[in-house]
């Protein structure tokens, strides 16, 4: 779907992955496939020394062919001058902790930009409020000591789900 993606007529494509393990196997997968093709290859190769052996004729599969570029094609798609790594987030330890392990499992510098999502930026006397600025504060801290390279960008907390284009232009 990626590959067939990456022919069609958008300038950029966005794959929202759950953090940790979906984002390492998605930069993973042009590798393992690879690897699979080499498996094939070799098989490949096998049955045509075999026919030549034996007096047979055996044609490299065309789909070998297809197979290997397109694993190029989303591997050049997935590597670091090709796409652009960004992490979401919010204020909550275990998503700023998850998000700074999914960082270290990249390639050095590989997260430039990074949405620190459900923030509160305005004082308030509600104490609820100001629990969520305390949040958000230490959130942005947490980001600057664990990920420094990388830039914030503050979501605020709208109360529920941004619904229709509109309301997402707005947000």
């Amino acid at each position: 779907a990626l590959h067939q993606l990456l022919d069609s007529q958008f300038d950029e494509i966005v794959v929202d992955t759950a953090p940790m393990g979906h984002a390492i196997r998605l930069f993973q997968m042009p590798e393992h496939f690879a690897r699979f093709l080499d498996v094939l290859e070799a098989a490949a190769s096998r049955d045509v020394v075999l026919a030549q052996h034996f007096g047979g004729h055996a044609q490299r599969e065309p789909a070998l062919d297809r197979w290997s570029r397109m694993v190029e094609d989303v591997e050049r798609a997935l590597s670091v001058r090709g796409s652009k790594l960004v992490l979401v987030t919010t204020p909550e330890p275990f998503s700023l902790n998850e998000a700074a392990r999914s960082a270290t499992s990249f390639e050095a510098n590989r997260v430039t930009e990074i949405v620190l999502n459900r923030t509160v930026s305005k004082k308030s006397k509600s104490m609820s409020c100001k629990a969520r600025l305390d949040k958000t504060l230490a959130a942005r801290r947490f980001l600057r000591q664990h990920l420094p390279k990388g830039k914030v960008f503050a979501a605020e907390e709208h109360g529920g789900p941004i619904l229709g284009m509109t309301s997402l232009r707005r947000f």
